[in-house]
This record gives structure tokens, sequence and C-alpha cells, in this order.
């Protein structure tokens, strides 16, 4: 799971099912301590925003590991292990509206639902949209020098776009008003 540098808010959600209720807790033994769950609903946050130049993960290579515990009413459990990885997040079309001069995404704040991707090259690859809540809204195949995309319908916010290639990954924000 990626999580963007000094950001705030859910980094991972933990789901079980059980016709019982459920409790979710972190183990120990890895980068636990740096984070707080929600007991009832699975929610995973930062308790202090990662800062990617500052990493505070065991090994400071700023990829979190986690033990995330499931618990039952009758006491049974299951745990996974999740890795968080902070990421470093340019923000386009804002005061810049490239990045590397390869890609551009425009308009920025996108205003009617509609913006546009595009390269200075012929791209190969995938452009995916996910919202705040890690939920993958959108998915694309791209071969080109320009993509359209489209929030029509989509609630007002920040979304990730996630556009990767073998050769390159890239993420970029953008705020759809």
């Amino acid at each position: 799971v990626d999580f963007a540098e000094n950001g705030t808010g859910t980094a991972y959600t933990t789901t079980a099912t059980d016709e019982n209720s459920i409790v979710y807790s972190l183990g120990s033994g890895n980068d636990e301590a740096l984070f707080d769950i929600v007991g009832t609903s699975g929610v995973v946050t930062f308790k202090s925003a990662p800062d990617f130049e500052n990493p505070t993960d065991s090994d400071g290579n700023n990829i979190y590991v986690i033990n995330v515990i499931a618990t039952d009413e009758a006491n049974n459990t299951s745990n996974q292990d999740v890795t968080i990885t902070v990421i470093v997040i340019k923000i386009l079309g804002i005061s810049s509206n490239s990045y590397f001069d390869e890609v551009s995404v425009y308009p920025n704040p996108v205003i009617d639902g509609s913006f546009t991707i595009s390269f200075d090259k012929v791209f190969s690859g995938t452009v995916s949209i996910t919202n705040m809540e890690g939920k993958q809204i959108k998915n694309v195949t791209v071969i080109g020098k320009k993509v359209q995309l489209n929030l029509t319908g989509e609630i007002s916010g920040v979304y990730m776009i996630k556009i990767s290639s073998d050769k390159v990954i890239q993420q970029v924000k953008v705020l759809k008003l």
C-alpha cells in the first residue's frame, strides 16, 4: 500500500468477515508503534504524518511493516502482515504543469470533471485514479501521447493519479472542485 508523505488519514483499512463482531489490533515487533488502529473498523493511521526525507521505520527505508490482528468473539484470531510504503507526491498543474518534462495534467484543479494527461513522448502503460479512501475508481490502458479522463459524478476532493509502465511509476494529486 502506498501512502503520501506528510499525509494524514487512513493508511490502510483491515477487513475480515465473521458471523460475530470482530476487534482489530496491531501486533508487535515491526513498525506497529508508529501506527494507531480503530478496533471496531480496522482503520490504520500513522500517529504522526510520515516524512519521506526522515523515515522512522525500523530500517529507515520508508517501507513500514505492521502486523494486523482480527479477533472474533470466540477469541479466534487471524493476522496479516501489511507493508505501507511512504512515497513522494508531486502536484502538477498548480505552479508547474510538468514533471521531468514527461507528464502534464491539466486543468488542475478540475472544475467540470474532465481533465487531460499528456506525455511528451508516446506512453504505453496504465493510468489509475484512486479516491482518498483508497478505492480505485478508474483504471485505463494508455498507448499514445494524451488521455482524457473524467471525474464527473465523483465528489469534490483530492484524487491520486498513478501513471505506471515498465519504465516509470509516477503519482500526482488532482483536486476536483
